[in-house]
């Protein structure tokens, strides 16, 4: 049993989990639950599977779920004293409705009836092991942060909704190059109107979708194939995967070796949050987002074409849920961010030492600020941070890189980039 964070008197809620509309699979502590249920409240579909069931008193109250479920909340608050079922899909803390009840303030005692989810189902149709698999639920989420998750070769199990239909995700994997996934789609599963297909990517793609269709539920697995040159599989991507504000790769971004240095600095952790300022067209951000997606980066740029790159690398690699934008200037807008734990300074405007006095104050013990410099100015003002800072972890790296090019003649040149100076200062935990 869970409760909220306030006691509520009342009787505890019981969520019911339909398996499929199997409903012989239902426990039973949840046939007594509807047994004793004074309302039920459910979608359409379980309703209707509900109805076929001899568990639920005629005068008991049958009432649809709201959308959205802000109005569900109202609900429940206006029938507190009654004994309350609520029906959900497969097991009700699996990407389903019990992890939105647990968040409600003053909602009581809640009781969880866990059944076969839909991705259990599918898989045991297709004999396919899902201890591997990877889900992903599209329900309610933009479709592009689905780039944000994938890689080649790997199983991923989608619960999908309206806008996330079988052939908009089709499309979606062909678009980052993974053309050859092979896709499972089962329809309406554990109806008399169940249907299970099996395609690549590309024939869906290519597939007309009728009305009809599109209003059907749908449970996806998908196994990746193909070049993904969308979807990197490791930290340090080609600079010529980003959109610039200039050609072949160049323009405002961290380039590559930089950005491997301030990243493995930073060692972003889940759960954390980041500050990413003067981010230019993203190469940090957009990285530092993906690889920690169990964390949060905001990102702060001024110059409105480089936020346009910024915002058009963060829809291509899929990090739309945990990459935020401000085309905002450091440090005026800084006190309106949530305090960071880790923060990395690309861009500073000429304050850099201002920047690194600012942010330093605002992050808390084991916090770490990274900043990268160039110009003689930046250089002098990190060196003169470090050396102010005597009791605490320091790391200065100068990366002096040199790039093989092909000349005139066909011969390999190496062409020296301009020297940077990367630091990162960790606070020790009990502060510094």
């Amino acid at each position: 049993m869970n409760g909220s964070q306030d006691s509520v008197a009342g009787p505890a809620i019981d969520v019911v989990g339909m398996a499929c509309h199997q409903e012989g699979l239902l426990s039973r502590p949840a046939r007594q639950a509807l047994e004793r249920a004074q309302c039920v409240i459910g979608a359409r579909w379980h309703l209707q599977s509900l109805a076929r069931l001899d568990l639920v008193a005629e005068d008991a109250e049958r009432l649809s779920l709201p959308r959205p479920l802000a109005g569900l909340a109202e609900l429940l608050a206006s029938r507190r004293s009654r004994r309350i079922v609520i029906l959900a899909s497969g097991d009700p803390l699996f990407f389903g409705i019990g992890a939105w009840l647990r968040r409600q303030p003053r909602l009581g005692p809640l009781r969880f009836h866990s059944n076969v989810s839909s991705l259990q189902a599918v898989c045991a149709r297709l004999g396919l092991p899902w201890e591997d698999l990877e889900v992903v639920s599209l329900h309610g989420r933009p479709l592009s942060g689905l780039r944000g998750r994938l890689r080649v070769g790997r199983h991923y199990g989608l619960l999908t909704d309206r806008d996330s239909s079988p052939w908009a995700v089709a499309r979606e994997l062909c678009a980052v190059g993974l053309d050859r996934s092979q896709i499972w789609v089962a329809e309406e599963l554990g109806t008399a109107e169940e249907r299970l297909r099996s395609c690549t990517a590309v024939e869906l793609a290519d597939a007309d979708a009728d009305l009809q269709s599109l209003e059907s539920r749908f449970v996806m697995v998908v196994r990746t194939e193909g070049t993904a040159a969308l979807v990197p599989e490791f930290p340090g991507w080609e600079d010529t995967l980003l959109i610039t504000d200039g050609e072949n790769g160049e323009g405002m971004i961290s380039k590559r070796e930089v950005r491997l240095t301030v990243l493995s600095l930073l060692q972003p952790r889940a759960g954390e949050l980041g500050w990413d300022i003067g981010a230019g067209c993203g190469g940090v951000a957009v990285e530092w987002a993906r690889w920690n997606r169990r964390g949060q980066v905001h990102a702060l740029e001024p110059e409105p074409q480089r936020m346009d790159c910024l915002a058009a690398n963060r829809e291509r690699f899929g990090v739309v849920a945990n990459l935020h934008l401000h085309q905002q200037s450091a440090p005026a807008y800084l006190g309106r961010l949530p305090a960071p734990d880790a923060v990395f300074i690309g861009g500073s405007g000429g304050r850099l030492a201002e920047l690194l006095v600012d942010c330093w104050r605002r992050l808390p013990p084991c916090g770490r600020l990274a900043a990268t410099a160039v110009t003689p100015a930046s250089r002098d003002a990190l060196l003169g941070f470090a050396a102010g800072l005597p009791s605490v972890q320091v790391r200065l790296t100068e990366l002096a890189v040199s790039r093989g090019r092909l000349d005139e003649h066909g011969q390999w040149q190496l062409c020296p980039r301009k020297p940077v100076l990367v630091a990162c200062f960790e606070r020790r935990r009990s502060g510094g």
